[in-house]
């Protein structure tokens, strides 16, 4: 498969806007330490741009997507760590369904009760799910997205 010049411009552009989304964050982290300190009694607390709180991450500007990005990896890796149930004759699809809900969207949708549903955060959801259910049924993604 030939690259085109188009899709070499496409994604030098994806890379340039993740390597300055990643310089916004790092300059917002290191404005902190110019912010007035919270103080417990007399002794001063540290200022955060992020904290975990429960296994959630929480940001100051009140963005959720590092938070749903982590969760959706967990989900991941404990698909992973299941493969062998996925690759299994001797259980039917009905059960495989079952552990999958159980097993593995109870960890994608850990703490998902403070998501806002944006439109970016939905597609990230769905588009792992339809990875995930791919790999247990035996069909594609794009079929599993669209059920």
């Amino acid at each position: 498969m030939a690259l085109t010049l188009s899709d070499i411009n496409v994604a030098s552009s994806k890379k340039n806007k993740l390597r300055s989304i990643k310089a916004k964050e790092i300059k917002k982290e290191s404005q902190q330490e110019l912010l007035p300190m919270v103080k417990w009694g007399v002794t001063p607390a540290a200022n955060s741009y992020q904290f975990t709180y429960l296994g959630s991450i929480f940001q100051v500007d009140g963005n959720q997507m590092p938070d749903v990005r982590r969760r959706v990896a967990m989900a991941k890796q404990r698909h992973g760590k299941m493969r062998h149930v996925w690759m299994s004759s001797k259980l039917h699809l009905r059960l495989k369904m079952r552990l999958y809900v159980a097993g593995v969207c109870s960890v994608m949708v850990y703490g998902s009760e403070a998501w806002t549903l944006t439109p970016a955060v939905t597609r990230l959801l769905n588009g792992a799910n339809s990875q995930m259910l791919a790999a247990i049924t035996k069909k594609t993604i794009r079929e599993e997205a669209t059920q």
